[in-house]
């Protein structure tokens, strides 16, 4: 008798063969063009898979693929997963780090930044409700922001990017699609 696991397994498996032979006869319908949110991650090269749920929790688990950057592999989700939420690998596979800022906590720890370390202009960034995230290029030398409630950096994990749902209808957009991935301020890095 099969137990839960293998049968699961086998599942995924029969899917990821159907997946790998619908890909191989895949071609984008003529005139088709990716949503610009997703150019964005084209555009930087960074490691996105679709998430078949409106959970952020199921930015990990959810996944309807293995994290690409291949443009045509991205265009084959768009056109078989048109509902998808979409996650990024943060860190070293994608050269980002994402900045979430819980704007609920900014009074406490605002004092402590200068307007320039808070407005951080030109930024690539988006918003989730009443959170902030910033995207800037990946560094090793990012300090721990554990002192400041409301601040958390994503820098080995998956976070829900645009465009995305969320459960209760928010949806992610980034404030200006065309904005640079910058370097981090220097206030973030270890001294």
């Amino acid at each position: 008798m099969k137990t839960v696991d293998d049968f699961l397994a086998e599942v995924a498996f029969s899917r990821l063969e159907t997946q790998i032979e619908e890909r191989k006869a895949f071609r984008a319908p003529p005139g088709f063009e990716l949503p610009s949110a997703l150019q964005v991650a084209l555009r930087h090269r960074w490691q996105i898979a679709p998430v078949l749920a409106r959970s952020e929790l199921a930015a990990n688990s959810a996944s309807g693929g293995l994290p690409s950057s291949d443009g045509e592999q991205i265009e084959y989700w768009v056109t078989r997963y048109p509902e998808a939420n979409w996650s990024l690998v943060t860190g070293p596979a994608s050269g980002v780090t994402a900045l979430e800022i819980e704007t609920r906590f900014t009074s406490s720890w605002l004092a402590d930044f200068t307007e320039d370390e808070v407005d951080w202009p030109g930024t690539l960034r988006f918003t989730s409700g009443s959170r902030w995230f910033m995207l800037f290029a990946s560094n090793p030398d990012f300090q721990s922001l554990a002192i400041y409630p409301g601040l958390r950096l994503h820098t080995r994990t998956r976070i829900l990017i645009p465009p995305s749902s969320l459960p209760n209808g928010d949806e992610l957009a980034y404030a200006d699609s065309r904005a640079p991935l910058l370097d981090p301020p220097n206030r973030l890095l270890l001294r």
